[in-house]
């Protein structure tokens, strides 16, 4: 149980928290850039009305899909 498979290489802490923080910078301007109906949600969401269930699959993802298509069109 002591014995390790694997050695894991040494990192560059300064270099690696740079690099993170620069990736996490750009992630913030490009939320920056959408529209907040047009962003994923990340948070469970509940309800009390139970699902209608039919043979057709709907997800937001799909809609937002859809809703950009059309947007372009119409430009």
């Amino acid at each position: 149980m002591g014995k390790q498979l694997f050695m894991l290489p040494e990192i560059d802490r300064e270099k690696t928290k740079a690099a993170v923080e620069s990736a996490l910078d750009m992630y913030r301007f490009y939320l920056l850039t959408v529209h907040e109906d047009q962003l994923p949600k990340v948070t469970a969401t509940y309800s009390l009305i139970p699902p209608a269930f039919s043979n057709q699959f709907h997800s937001s993802t799909e809609q937002d899909v859809a809703d950009s298509f059309e947007e372009k069109e119409l430009h």
